[in-house]
């Protein structure tokens, strides 16, 4: 993990991440009440009037508890000790995207990249800050997050061709999911309990070796494969993006992150696509030197 910035649910043990079991809780719950339909305010309130640690010194908002829903790190990411399955954050993102479904966009499209933009450094939201710079078609963005102090000065045309690149790499792979979901049965794990008192005892070897290929038959019926959306199905005979589609966008993209190294895009069915960055100002504050035209994020010649 990068400048000692420990997420919300983790705490430094032995020198290693782990979870903070009291806020790790206040995590999971989080989750569950967003999956139940509740607003930003109402899962603050309620977590506020709990048991829960608090977010900050000021307890919780509902800015933080949206920083927690788009933080995929609590599924195990980037070293993470894991607090949530996988599915339940996707869960989570496909209510985020019901809501956000009506929103008009106006005559611009692509206020949804921003819209979906997070922090590859601590999961926390991107924000645009508007400057002279606005002007010479670049855009600055700062993490919102108080010491992560990640963040850039980029050429939105720049951007746009490092999602149009990551775009044409989902449609390559769209056939190809990044991997299959396992969530236990309740036969899986009747099986595996049943197997283990049997290895203990092994009186009756035969029935042993029963119970594994049945426990192998219901792991196997457990796997869910991620499903590849309609939306992707109708670029099978189509060419190759020039620009950033942003129908698609809208349908297949979880969100887009940018971490002071690269660009990255995650899918809704949990691929995730990256690129370095090669911009002037990769490793640096965010802040682009003088006479800086904000390139970054070029994808590779094809």
């Amino acid at each position: 993990m990068k400048h000692r910035y420990v997420p919300y649910g983790y705490k430094i043990m032995d020198g290693q991440c782990a979870p903070c079991a009291p806020e790790a809780e206040a995590v999971k719950e989080v989750f569950r009440l967003y999956g139940e339909g509740c607003s930003y305010q109402t899962i603050s309130d309620r977590i506020n009037a709990g048991r829960f640690p608090a977010y900050s010194e000021n307890g919780w908002n509902k800015h933080h508890v949206k920083r927690v829903l788009e933080n995929s790190r609590y599924t195990g990411e980037h070293g993470y000790p894991a607090i949530l399955g996988t599915e339940q954050f996707m869960i989570a993102r496909a209510v985020h995207d019901e809501k956000i479904a009506g929103w008009d966009y106006g005559d611009d499209p692509a206020q949804i990249l921003w819209e979906r933009l997070i922090c590859g450094e601590c999961g926390g939201r991107m924000l645009r800050i508007g400057g002279k710079l606005t002007a010479k078609g670049i855009v600055q963005l700062r993490c919102k997050t108080p010491d992560c102090g990640n963040g850039a000065d980029v050429a939105v045309d720049s951007v746009h061709r490092a999602v149009t690149h990551l775009q044409n790499r989902m449609l390559d792979t769209r056939t190809k999911p990044a991997h299959s979901l396992y969530e236990p049965s309740a036969e899986s794990l009747r099986l595996e309990s049943q197997i283990n008192r049997n290895i203990a005892k092994p009186d009756d070897p035969a029935e042993t070796v029963r119970l594994i290929l049945q426990g192998i038959d219901a792991r196997y019926r457990s796997l869910k494969s991620p499903p590849i959306l309609s939306i992707i199905k109708k670029y099978d005979d189509e060419n190759r993006l020039s620009v950033p589609d942003w129908d698609l966008f809208k349908e297949a993209v979880s969100h887009i992150y940018l971490s002071r190294t690269g660009i990255g895009l995650k899918t809704k069915s949990g691929e995730e696509l990256y690129m370095e960055r090669n911009d002037v100002n990769a490793s640096g504050n965010g802040s682009c030197p003088a006479g800086s035209d904000g390139h970054t994020c070029e994808p590779p010649a094809e």
